[in-house]
Parts: C-alpha cells; structure tokens; sequence
C-alpha cells in the first residue's frame, strides 16, 4: 500500500527534535508488534532530496536535510526489528535519474521503488512549514485505495498523538500516483 507521512511544524528544527524523541516511542510499543515486522518491505521515502530542498527552516535548516535523518533512524530502528527496509534515497540526490525531471516523473520514481520490491509498506517523510500559526500538530496521509494504508495511517497518527501530545490534524486519503496501492 501507499502511505504519506506528513508532520506540520511551525519551525523545523523542533519537528527534528520531535521525531528523534518519538520515533523509537512509536515504533518500540511492544515486541509483539515488533515481531510482526520480521520479514516485512518497507520502503521508506525521505522527502524532497537532490535538487528539491523541500520547505525551508526559519534558521536556514532544510526539509530535505531533516527527511533523510529521520529516515535512517527509523530505518535502524524497523532493521532491528527484523523488516527489509528500502530506502528511496540515502543521499541528497534526486531519486529520478531522468535530468531536470518534473516533479511527477520525481514522484513516479520513489514510488517505482516501492513497487520494484514489492513493499508491504511505503511511508514518504515530510516535514513541512507554514506561516500560519494555526498549522501545527502532526498529520497523516494514506492513498486513500488502500484498506491496509487506512489502518496504518490511523494508528500512525494514534500513536504520534499519543506519544507526544500533538494536536491531531487527522488522516487524510488522497490518490496516489500512478502504480499506487494494493
């Protein structure tokens, strides 16, 4: 299935804080529902990268930056719970090999990954910025296609909730790109 992860913070910086904190809370709950990731593709997309910075941090930080150093955390963390764990790029590089791709041929790329390998699961981090102060807490989205990607993203975003007291924004479907779903 297709799975967006999408967290809203204000300021950057603090959403990093936040997911190097809460990311072994989320994924750590019980080894039972560790156990059940022995096996499991994984594909996990670290938003933006090579020629797209993503949003860009009051301080200059950017998403780009802050994507794949959450990703290789939960990398390592779903690893030592025993998934295969694919990541769309482990670099700052655009994950198309196509020069100067458009943003859908940059889309149609990562998830090409996810279907390459077969993943069980495909999460695209972001971290994005708003100027308005009434953009904040954390958000999921799931390709809306997806009975498994449903599930998912309402206990993703149950469990960030949860673990860090955000203001919940909410699962949002959205249709995928083409290849999208199971």
């Amino acid at each position: 299935f297709f799975l967006w992860c999408c967290f809203f913070r204000k300021k950057i910086f603090l959403f990093f804080l936040f997911c190097l904190l809460c990311v072994p809370t989320v994924f750590a709950q019980s080894q039972n529902s560790l156990s059940a990731l022995n096996g499991k593709t994984i594909v996990i997309d670290p938003g933006h990268g090579g020629s797209d910075s993503g949003a860009v941090g009051p301080s200059g930080v950017l998403e780009k930056n802050v994507t794949l150093a959450v990703a290789l955390k939960v990398k390592s963390i779903l690893n030592d719970a025993g998934a295969i764990v694919i990541l769309t790029r482990s670099s700052d590089r655009d994950v198309s090999n196509i020069k100067n791709a458009a943003d859908a041929q940059e889309l149609q790329a990562r998830v090409d990954v996810g279907n390459q390998n077969q993943a069980d699961a495909f999460l695209s981090i972001h971290a994005n910025s708003f100027s308005s102060q009434a953009a904040h807490g954390t958000a999921t989205y799931y390709y809306s296609g997806s009975p498994m990607g449903t599930i998912l993203a309402a206990d993703l975003q149950d469990e960030l909730v949860r673990a860090e007291g955000l203001t919940a924004r909410g699962q949002i479907g959205r249709g995928g790109p083409r290849g999208c779903g199971r």
